[in-house]
């Protein structure tokens, strides 16, 4: 969450405060709701990237699978 407030910080600076971004969260979208249990995992998380799409003014998050290499499959390398 910090790095995600630190990317709406550094847009809202560049865009000298001429953007969508909210100085603070709206509370009225937090989502508290508990989560369905069990969690079933769709995949883990090996790198995260975050970008501002100024285009289309919107945060993007992108999750990359984690690679989970094998003890021969290090000598492929």
């Amino acid at each position: 969450a910090e790095r995600i407030d630190e990317l709406l910080d550094e847009v809202v600076r560049r865009t000298g405060g001429n953007s969508p971004v909210p100085a603070v969260a709206p509370t009225d979208v937090a989502d508290t709701a508990p989560l369905d249990v069990p969690v079933e995992e769709e995949f883990r998380v090996g790198t995260m990237a975050l970008a501002w799409d100024g285009e289309e003014q919107r945060m993007i998050v992108e999750a990359q699978a984690l690679v989970e290499l094998d003890a021969d499959s290090e000598d492929d390398l």
